[in-house]
This record gives structure tokens, C-alpha cells and sequence, in this order.
């Protein structure tokens, strides 16, 4: 059965859901996000590698890491999540534990446990300033288990370097802020379109095109962030029609490019 519960308190965002995904089409974000695994059965998908899920699982991936999941029972996917931007106050420990994309197979129980009461926690009849206020506090405490853990969690490796699907992410990542595209990419790299296209899907779980659309964007919001204008945005991020980069960012962030709470 599917379900989403959330809850949002500044900084912090919380889900506790089951089922079917609702990130499909969403694989970078600019926040870090930490997930947790009551039940899952398939694979979890970066450009490091591809890693079995298994229940009580904790990923750690930093913001604008490219991940995806493949699920052989996704109505049994059963998950929580936090998203945290990047906030001040919090950095040495963010800098610590989301510096790149960490996992932990077995969480400690005092990890564990946390998870749970977050989740009871949103069907607690207390009120909504106590609950942001546990989830806040959750959050920093959360951060600091995963410091005093780190030497327990596995980094995802990365690929053979002569694999097509590396040579592709190194080529693509090189130059994605200019025009580039799957007949480009694979004329580059001495290998039919097809071949790359199905390489790249395989392996990652998402289109070439999808990929390099989700990186511009992810860049382009960095870019705005930083007080760049939407057009020098477009441009900079490798988007050469501002009209096809301005229907792709509002079909992404569900805002305008140009929106004041960017």
C-alpha cells in the first residue's frame, strides 16, 4: 500500500513512506539526504557502482550526487528520509559526514531506534511545534552518531576506469555546461549511439538525455543561488534555448527560474 507522510521544519525536511517511489525523475537534489531501508529488495544505483539493498540500511548522499534505485518489489519499499540543506551552524559535521556517498549496512540500534521514533512520531498527537522541534534536534543528533560512526560505513567504489559507462560519466561530466549529446558523446568514444544509450540505462537506470537535463539543472540552480541571473544560468549550465531551459527548470522545481525564494 502507498503511503507519504512528512513533515517540515526549517531547516530539516522529513517523509516516512511505502511503495512506490514519488523521486522517479528526480535523481540529483540540492540538499544532502539521508535514507533510511526498513524494507527494500533491488539495488542502489550511483556513478561509484551499483550496491544490493537490504532492509536497515543507511545511505548518506551529499547533494548534487547523481543516485537512482532499482527495485524488484517496489510495493514492499518501505523507507524514511531526511533533507538537509546546507546550514552554517551544522557545517563542520555536514563537511564530515556528506562529503561524498556513504553507506552503513547495519546502523547501530541507538541509529535505529532514532529512525523509528521519527516516524511515530508524526502520528503523535503532541503539536506541530513539538514535533518540528524533536525532528530539529533528531536531525543534529543524527549527524552527530553518523561522525562518531563513520569508520563503520563503506564508500561507493568507484568503477573500472576503462568500463564504457566511467569513460561516458568522465567525457559527459567534463563538458555537460556546453552542448553535448548522445551522437556526440558516442562518436567521442568510438561506439554506436545505441550501444551507449542501452550502456547508460543499464547501468545508471536513467536516459542519457534525462542525466545530462537533470545535471544542467542541478547547476543551474547553483548558479541562481550564487545571484546569477536566469539567462546567464541557461547559458552557463549548457542550455543554448532559454525558452527549453525555462520549461525544463519549471518542470523540475515547480517554480520559475526567476522565483524570489530560489
Amino acid at each position: 500500500m502507498d503511503f507519504c507522510r512528512q513533515l517540515h521544519a526549517d531547516p530539516v525536511h522529513f517523509w516516512y513512506a511505502g511503495g512506490t517511489s514519488r523521486m522517479r525523475g528526480e535523481e540529483f537534489h540540492n540538499d544532502h539526504e539521508i535514507m533510511y531501508l526498513f524494507r527494500a529488495d533491488g539495488s542502489f544505483l550511483s556513478e561509484g557502482k551499483s550496491v544490493p539493498l537490504h532492509p536497515d540500511m543507511l545511505i548518506l548522499i551529499p547533494k548534487e550526487c547523481f543516485h537512482n534505485f532499482n527495485f524488484y518489489r517496489e510495493e514492499q519499499y518501505l523507507r524514511c528520509r531526511l533533507w538537509l540543506p546546507d546550514v552554517p551552524e551544522w557545517d563542520c559535521l555536514m563537511r564530515q559526514c556528506m562529503d561524498q556517498i556513504r553507506i552503513l549496512h547495519a546502523p547501530t540500534p541507538e541509529m535505529t531506534s532514532l529512525f523509528q521514533r521519527l516516524c511515530n512520531m508524526l502520528s503523535d498527537p503532541c503539536s506541530e511545534e513539538e514535533k518540528k522541534l524533536f525532528l530539529r534536534t533528531a536531525a543534529v543528533q543524527l549527524l552527530f552518531m553518523m561522525k562518531n560512526s563513520l569508520n563503520r560505513f563503506s564508500i561507493s567504489e568507484s568503477r573500472d576506469q576503462n568500463s564504457l559507462i566511467a569513460r561516458v560519466l568522465a567525457y559527459v561530466n567534463s563538458c555537460y555546461q556546453s552542448p553535448v549529446s548522445l551522437t556526440e558523446t558516442a562518436s567521442a568514444l568510438y561506439v554506436s549511439t545505441s550501444q551507449l544509450s542501452h550502456c547508460f540505462s543499464r547501468e545508471l537506470g536513467i536516459s542519457f538525455y534525462q542525466y545530462v537535463l537533470q545535471k544542467r539543472l542541478i547547476c543551474a540552480k547553483r548558479l541562481l543561488q550564487s545571484g546569477e541571473s536566469a539567462a546567464q544560468a541557461a547559458i552557463q549550465s549548457g542550455f543554448s534555448d532559454y525558452s527549453a531551459f525555462y520549461r525544463a527548470y519549471k518542470k523540475y522545481y515547480g517554480q520559475a527560474p526567476t522565483h524570489p525564494e530560489i
